[in-house]
């Protein structure tokens, strides 16, 4: 390299040195973080009870339950009790997923700025 080139390579390199990181704009997408099939009221409420010792509290929640009427209101029962149980407080929307053969809830995390699932 000559000797009149060596500035110009120093300022290109200092000026990818302090560029700001480009990173990838984060998707502002439901996730998924959980699906419970047909399982037993029991079971239900151990799953939920798991969930809720590992989630943050911060991110508001979107729960779906599918089924008929009688169950869709069963599992919200369940869940809420649970919540109430052990005194914690989160966003959550619940939402009726529709009529389905077999009973089954999902759970969405909603980043902000994200729109909500449709069921």
């Amino acid at each position: 390299m000559s000797r009149a080139l060596l500035p110009v390579f120093f300022l290109i390199l200092g000026a990818i040195a302090f560029a700001p990181p480009v990173t990838a704009q984060e998707e502002k997408v439901p996730i998924k973080v959980l699906e419970l099939g047909n399982i037993s009221d029991k079971a239900l409420t151990r799953a939920i009870e798991k969930f809720w010792d590992q989630y943050d509290r911060l991110t508001p929640l979107c729960i779906i339950n599918y089924g008929a009427d009688k169950e869709i209101t069963r599992r919200e029962e369940i869940i809420t009790s649970v919540l109430a149980a052990h005194e914690r407080e989160t966003r959550m929307t619940f939402v009726r997923g529709g009529s389905k053969k077999d009973a089954y809830t999902v759970i969405w995390k909603i980043p902000s700025g994200a729109d909500y699932p449709k069921p």
